[in-house]
């Protein structure tokens, strides 16, 4: 069944790439250094960091924008059964502060040398946690958003986040076909995966010499994920976090949703169909 397993997902991860043959070469000219760090830690971790992207100030400033969407659209907001995650899908259609964010030109653009295909800012969710007995925290515990592809997110702080509010955490290079191939023969994964136990975790961890990365940062910290890895934001144990994440697909994923009706139906505005 191990050899099974991992054979099916080395089939399918090459057939992700020969359905977007750009991604057999290198395609990050014009860049600059900065953008050029960024793309390095992403390809070789699945994340990178940028501290103050948005001054405290502005965050502040979202901040209400994300509550006055909360308070008036209250009836097609999305909760955990935990009671600790809510969150607006498509803030930006009733926001035009949340709508900047999601247009990001430079966002945008790191998407698509990272993953060498053209992008859609599909939707921008706005999240609030707060603690609550037993929560698992964003996300609902350990996932990867997708074990069939690699996928780009842009996330940034709203508050200032600790493991105590919340933190995002990331298994290191857990984005990468070998780490998907090794879970699988040393660490008792399966196939497909996209749900992991804590026990999971510390066993891939272990197989693959590493450990979660934990980012606690500042309000205004920007983190871009490839969330095709294992990932959560920890379970919050006081106060409450603020962010924002917008989710990046291929025009063909985004046909996809609107026919499957993946997400959309949480979507608090109208939006236009793609």
């Amino acid at each position: 069944m191990k050899l099974f397993d991992a054979s099916r997902t080395v089939y399918h991860r090459s057939r992700e790439r020969l359905r977007s043959p750009r991604v057999l070469f290198e395609d990050w000219a014009f860049v600059s250094a900065r953008e050029r760090a960024l793309l390095t830690s992403l390809k070789s971790d699945g994340f990178a960091m940028l501290p103050s992207f948005y001054t405290a100030a502005e965050c502040e400033q979202v901040i209400a924008e994300v509550r006055h969407v909360f308070e008036t659209r209250a009836p097609r907001l999305w909760r955990s059964k935990d009671g600790a995650d809510t969150r607006a899908f498509a803030a930006e259609t009733v926001s035009a502060r949340i709508r900047r964010f999601n247009r990001d030109p430079l966002l945008l653009r790191l998407g698509e040398k990272y993953l060498h295909e053209t992008l859609e800012p599909f939707f921008t969710m706005a999240g609030h946690l707060r603690p609550t007995d037993g929560n698992l925290g964003s996300g609902g515990g350990w996932h990867r958003d997708t074990a069939a592809e690699h996928q780009f997110k842009a996330l940034v702080y709203l508050t200032d986040t600790t493991e105590q509010t919340g933190a995002f955490q990331y298994v290191p290079g857990s984005h990468r076909l070998r780490s998907l191939v090794r879970g699988i023969v040393t660490a008792g994964a399966h196939f497909g995966q996209h749900r992991f136990e804590d026990a999971e975790v510390a066993r891939i961890c272990a197989a693959a010499g590493t450990e979660p990365r934990t980012f606690a940062g500042a309000a205004g910290t920007l983190l871009l994920v490839d969330s095709s890895g294992i990932h959560r934001g920890m379970p919050i144990a006081t106060g409450e976090r603020y962010a924002l994440t917008t989710y990046y697909f291929s025009p063909e994923q985004v046909a996809s949703c609107w026919r499957n009706d993946k997400f959309v139906s949480y979507f608090v505005g109208e939006k236009e169909k793609q």
